[in-house]
């Protein structure tokens, strides 16, 4: 069963013999649209696109959060995708014009690597 417990296991014993039986992914994709169906991921997505860095916040925390809401957002994006989106949307909230060129001088491919190069350049 995947090690799970309480409701979710409870939902996988509900889902579908063939479901159960079925690959790993298709398991979590039912397990996934249960907890957070599509209109919750509508809602995810909006909240994406309008996140933007609070004074007060690290820019770690903030590349944590878009990585995390991207995940919710855009289940149907593989990881590199995911990655792009969150790491353009990470870029636009550059306020140093310095920081900006240096961060996309050095051509970051992740979202860990943006962070990586903010925090050397602020």
């Amino acid at each position: 069963m995947y090690g799970l417990t309480g409701r979710a296991q409870t939902t996988y014993k509900q889902l579908k013999a063939e479901v159960r039986k079925g690959i790993y992914d298709n398991i979590v994709k039912a397990l996934r649209q249960h907890f957070e169906p599509d209109s919750q991921q509508e809602l995810y997505a909006a909240e994406f696109q309008t996140r933007w860095k609070k004074k007060t916040e690290s820019w770690v925390d903030f590349g944590d959060d878009l990585c995390a809401l991207a995940d919710r957002a855009f289940l149907d994006l593989g990881n590199d995708r995911k990655q792009q989106v969150t790491l353009l949307h990470f870029l636009v909230n550059l306020s140093s014009p310095q920081v900006a060129i240096g961060v996309r001088q050095r051509k970051p491919k992740t979202v860990e690597e943006v962070v990586t190069a903010t925090l050397e350049l602020d």
